[in-house]
């Protein structure tokens, strides 16, 4: 006999800022007076594009039948979801991907609340649910019992009236030309695509993934055709190679590294902006002379070369050539161009957490060394960070990075660890500074660093502790204050409020 199917609705307000999702949950009916049963697992389901969840509620009362409680919430834009008639189908334009990632995740943590810890979890991606799941394992995989991760398949007309319905409405709303940014982040826009096969078969119309080689482009490429893919930048110096002769061009740079290479300056520099310079220039020459050094009188410290996947270079390095073979050698990369500049205000720790998060969000997923190693990475710089670190952690970590650079798919999971590895190297003093004294010394990692009232300096104005939202500062007038460390939130109010420097952080 066919259980008896309950539904609860669930509400929570979307990551969007605005919107507020609706949700239900189904489970087995029970008498008044009776306990319900453990189920023997939650399943949440994840919608698809056009999509709502009373779409599955037959699916949902079949898998109630069989012992399960389901869950599921209408995406933005979506369903019972909707603010107004004239959102219908409008997903966020601009953070589209994370906004429904951590909804996904919000019902996850209202739902699971209600039950043992011992209770199997499981997401069920259906149809762009399945990307919305895939690139939700990247960040919040940690607890779950298992993902299921379930294509289109055939739709029946009426679905298919419906997506186009949709895909109308949003074009009326926002533009033929419109495209959501969660959309751009699993194709054209995904960092991913900087690999030449994922990039291919981006323009294809699939989901940007790198594929396996051989055959090379050069050999089967776009549209199974021959392929020639190299970067602007390259292109860009055809025209200036015939007009000048191939013999002019080798004439600058280094013997191995031909021509001149251009730069995005950015970060903790006087002058940003783009910069060429022929190879083999020293890293000196561009931050100094060029970039017009630090500014406010702070100490250079390192500079990150090669986009998120490239390695941080330290002071004491600063008068390396930059050509292809000097960064390679120091841990480093051109990349894609990038120089950004640090002092020494950033916590090194800080800055390949950074980087990580980046990659992990970026990273297609379709390699377990790159889905699941660099969020294994990310959770370990995450654990030092927040003062848990261990000495073995460095260990790990450093053979995390070997395996991941030796097994990825691609160039993005194999470069991945490179500004951990390359931090750890020049920066390992920092690393151990969190894990054997729990202290940050560039003051960045909110949990290891404190505030504190220097007395001889406090004048017991009570500004600070006017200031303070949780209390935590106390003292009588014109008499020094002092800081309870354990309801302290690190806000830093205290000294933004503070007249007479009297409090720092340590």
């Amino acid at each position: 006999m066919a259980a008896t199917v309950s539904t609860a609705p669930i509400g929570f307000r979307s990551h969007d800022g605005t919107s507020q999702i609706r949700g239900l949950i189904w489970a087995p009916e029970r008498p008044a007076g009776t306990r319900a049963p453990a189920p023997r697992g939650v399943v949440q389901i994840v919608h698809g594009m056009s999509e709502h969840l009373g779409r599955y509620d037959g699916f949902a009362r079949y898998l109630v039948g069989r012992g399960f409680t389901v869950c599921a919430s209408d995406h933005v834009g979506h369903g019972k979801s909707v603010p107004g008639p004239e959102k219908l189908g409008c997903l966020p334009a601009q953070g589209g991907k994370d906004v429904l990632i951590e909804d996904v995740h919000e019902l996850r943590r209202t739902v699971a609340a209600r039950y043992s810890r011992q209770t199997p979890y499981i997401l069920f991606g259906h149809s762009m649910g399945s990307f919305v799941v895939r690139a939700y394992l990247a960040r919040h995989a940690e607890g779950l019992a298992a993902a299921v991760i379930c294509g289109t398949g055939t739709q029946p007309l009426a679905l298919s009236k419906a997506g186009s319905f949709l895909a109308r409405r949003i074009a009326a709303s926002k533009g033929e030309d419109y495209r959501s940014a969660f959309l751009d982040g699993l194709g054209a826009g995904a960092f991913v695509c900087g690999e030449e096969t994922a990039l291919m078969r981006s323009i294809e119309g699939h989901r940007g993934e790198p594929k396996t080689r051989p055959p090379f482009p050069a050999v089967k490429g776009l549209f199974d055709r021959p392929t020639l893919l190299n970067n602007v930048e390259t292109y860009a110096n055809i025209t200036w190679i015939f007009n000048h002769g191939p013999e002019a061009y080798a004439a600058i740079g280094t013997e191995t590294s031909k021509g001149t290479k251009v730069f995005a300056l950015g970060g903790k520099i006087t002058n940003t902006g783009l910069v060429e310079v022929p190879m083999g220039t020293t890293l000196r020459t561009v931050v100094e002379d060029i970039g017009g050094g630090v500014p406010g009188g702070k100490k250079f410290k390192a500079a990150q070369t090669g986009g998120p996947s490239g390695g941080c270079i330290p002071a004491s390095l600063i008068d390396t050539p930059i050509d292809y073979e000097s960064l390679s050698a120091i841990g480093s990369m051109m990349g894609s161009g990038g120089l950004i500049v640090m002092d020494e205000d950033n916590c090194m720790v800080d800055i390949a957490k950074f980087y990580l998060e980046f990659i992990v969000d970026e990273s297609c997923g379709k390699c377990s060394p790159c889905r699941i190693g660099t969020k294994r990475l990310l959770d370990l710089l995450t654990k030092i960070t927040e003062g848990n670190g261990e000495p073995e952690d460095l260990d790990t970590i450093e053979e995390l990075c070997h395996h991941i650079k030796q097994s990825a798919l691609c160039g993005l999971g194999q470069t991945a660890p490179n500004p951990v590895l390359s931090t750890l190297t020049h920066f390992r003093e920092e690393f151990e500074a969190h894990i054997y004294e729990k202290r940050c010394p560039a003051g960045v990692c909110k949990a290891l660093i404190q505030y504190i009232v220097d007395p001889t300096k406090c004048k017991g104005c009570t500004r600070c502790a006017q200031g303070c939202p949780t209390g935590a500062i106390s003292g009588a007038v014109r008499a020094p204050h002092i800081i309870n460390q354990s309801k302290c939130i690190k806000c830093g109010a205290c000294m933004d409020h503070c007249r007479f420097d009297a409090i720092y952080k340590q």
